[in-house]
């Protein structure tokens, strides 16, 4: 009776396991072959099995195996220039080894290193890969005419970022170094962050108040956790927020002028960080102040957004602007009236927990109507 021993492992066995052998990368993948094999064998040797399905079998181990062994390749830079010349990239980190092929292949990442100043001169898409910036790199997209595409960014404590052109992450966002925002024109870009933003504590984020990139306007559409060390975005344009149950948190001050909120009501974003909205806070979605252990909200302009939720334990809602005249009504958990002026509301709000006062901001409902309290209400006054 023919065996498995004796059919196979003389021809296919032995040519795959020389092919393994070539790689020490391919080890493990070995061990998992040869114990499938060993599987195989006990199960088989009492009678007998067609040899063309057994080669088959361990065929379809070898090429799955095979599969699995595949891996990404890091490309690092090898001097100074754009970083869309595929010269200028190398497998190892003296400049030596081989090119990439492309900037497509799946799974690649590309390194600036450090005393590396990497400037675009046409448009550049990491599609599906990472783009690392390491400490002393730089990658500056300041040429006119030019956008990235990259499918996730991370720049490291030290490395430096100027994005004066449109943007877009496909993936995970993470910032230890410095970036800052700007464009090459009086024109508005667009950054878009479809993924996860993660700004560490190391982190500097910067947008200028007046000039070029003045107006950029950025969209988020993943989480947004902001603990920067310098988060200084005094620019003007819309920042959405419109990512299905996504977060803002953080441990520092989110501080933007417009910001817009678009994620539907049954999926709103929500807020358990420190969000500064100076000028508007718009957008046809829903917005949930507080995750029941921390949120503040402060609103000094107007309040325009279609759902405000600020009902959850421990989380407040300061309008701290001058004058407000469009207050949300919704019910809340803690309000504060701070900053000169009235604060209007056109119909009665409610407040479950601390209305607090200070001397120069005052509370007024349309019509000569009343802020309602709940059962557990405190109404604070704050002197100056």
């Amino acid at each position: 009776m023919l065996s498995l021993n004796t059919i196979i492992m003389p021809n296919f066995l032995h040519s795959s396991k020389q092919v393994i052998d070539s790689s020490n990368n391919h080890s493990k993948n070995r061990g998992r072959i040869d114990d499938k094999i060993n599987e195989f064998q006990s199960s088989n040797r009492a009678g007998f099995v067609n040899p063309f399905l057994k080669h088959g079998v361990l065929m379809m181990f070898f090429i799955m195996f095979s599969f699995l062994s595949a891996k990404a390749v890091n490309y690092y830079t090898g001097a100074s220039g754009s970083p869309t010349t595929l010269t200028l990239w190398w497998t190892a980190t003296n400049g030596t080894g081989t090119h990439p092929a492309n900037f497509t292949t799946a799974g690649d990442s590309f390194i600036v290193q450090s005393t590396h100043v990497m400037t675009t001169t046409a448009n550049w898409a990491v599609t599906g890969n990472a783009v690392r910036i390491m400490s002393g790199g730089t990658l500056a997209v300041t040429s006119a005419g030019t956008t990235v595409t990259l499918g996730a960014l991370k720049i490291e404590q030290g490395g430096v970022m100027t994005q004066n052109r449109n943007l877009t992450v496909s993936g995970t966002t993470i910032i230890s170094g410095a970036i800052s925002f700007g464009s090459t024109s009086a024109g508005a870009r667009t950054m878009t962050f479809t993924g996860d933003v993660t700004i560490n504590n190391t982190a500097s984020w910067t947008v200028p108040a007046t000039g070029n990139g003045a107006t950029d306007v950025f969209n988020f559409a993943g989480n947004f956790t902001n603990n920067a060390n310098i988060f200084s975005d005094l620019g003007t344009g819309v920042h959405t927020f419109s990512g299905v149950s996504k977060t803002i948190s953080g441990g520092a001050i989110t501080s933007i002028a417009n910001v817009a909120v678009t994620a539907l009501a049954a999926t709103p974003v929500v807020n358990s960080g420190t969000l500064t909205v100076g000028t508007a806070l718009t957008g046809a979605g829903a917005l949930t102040n507080g995750n029941g252990t921390s949120g503040t909200l402060n609103i000094g302009g107007t309040i325009t957004v279609t759902t405000l939720t600020a009902t959850a334990a421990n989380n407040l809602v300061n309008y701290n602007g001058a004058v407000q005249a469009a207050a949300k009504v919704t019910t809340y958990q803690n309000l504060t009236i701070s900053g000169a002026g009235a604060k209007t509301f056109a119909t009665t709000p409610t407040v479950n927990g601390i209305l607090s006062l200070d001397s120069t901001g005052t509370i007024v409902v349309t019509g000569a109507g009343v802020v309602t309290y709940g059962p557990n209400a405190t109404l604070q006054y704050n002197k100056s």
